[in-house]
């Protein structure tokens, strides 16, 4: 259980079919990394989970909300993840209505 769940969208839904196991490289989520280290320097309890390079569907997506039952989400998105941050943020509302 964290007080503030953090979400990186997977580029793998927003770019059509990729297949991540073969890419070389990866971006990871420093502008997250940064906001879960200054709230975790504040005492909140965070959990930055990267969904980047995800095969995740949206069940696991739903099941890591879930067990995670955070007070706070954050999610971070690309134009072109929009979609996929709009229905996490539906998903997360539909587990917990009072969740910001």
């Amino acid at each position: 259980m964290s007080e503030v769940l953090l979400l990186s969208m997977p580029y793998g839904k927003s770019y059509g079919k990729i297949d991540i196991k073969n890419l070389e490289f990866g971006v990871p989520p420093v502008g997250l990394e940064y906001i879960a280290r200054f709230l975790k320097y504040k005492g909140h309890d965070v959990k930055l989970v990267d969904l980047m390079f995800s095969t995740s569907n949206w069940e696991e997506v739903r099941l890591l909300i879930k067990k995670e039952s955070p007070r706070w989400l954050g999610i971070s998105a690309t134009t072109p993840q929009i979609n996929e941050a709009f229905k996490t943020a539906e998903i997360a509302k539909g587990i917990n209505p009072n969740i910001r």
